[in-house]
């Protein structure tokens, strides 16, 4: 695995959230205003970076997946909401056990999930609000 960054873990990881049914958009950056719901974004929250013997590092990072859907008919919203509590960890987890990821990270830690209100670009969605935990980078400097 070649010197990775944390930009190349979010490309990643949204190539991966765009393959789940019903994600209409994962762009590896997050744009100022999006049309097509339900996407996904995806960012940095925190994160650790730790010396390692030798020369390199360690990074753990915690990566914020968000999927908004558009709120419309609020009991059609909520149902499509809710399937994204499972499809997105199983896609992640899956491209964990297939080594997808391996060329970018090695693994992490859990996911934890908030099914909540948001909004983005000044428009209110409801969705849920992934963090993938302890994403592990490692580098040789």
């Amino acid at each position: 695995m070649a010197n990775k960054t944390v930009k190349d873990v979010i490309v990643a990881i949204q190539q991966e959230v765009a393959t789940v049914s019903g994600i209409k958009a994962a762009p590896a950056y997050p744009p100022d205003k999006m049309a097509a719901f339900p996407f996904a974004v995806a960012y940095p929250q925190n994160g650790r970076i730790d010396a390692e013997f030798g020369s390199g590092t360690k990074g753990l990072h915690n990566i914020v997946v968000e999927v908004h859907l558009a709120r419309k008919m609020l009991n059609v919203t909520v149902e499509s909401a809710i399937d994204y509590v499972d499809s997105i960890p199983d896609e992640m987890w899956g491209s964990i056990f297939d080594n997808t990821f391996l060329s970018t990270f090695s693994t992490f830690q859990s996911i934890s999930y908030e099914f909540t209100g948001m909004s983005w670009g000044g428009v209110e969605t409801l969705g849920v609000r992934f963090m993938i935990e302890g994403v592990k980078v490692h580098k040789n400097l």
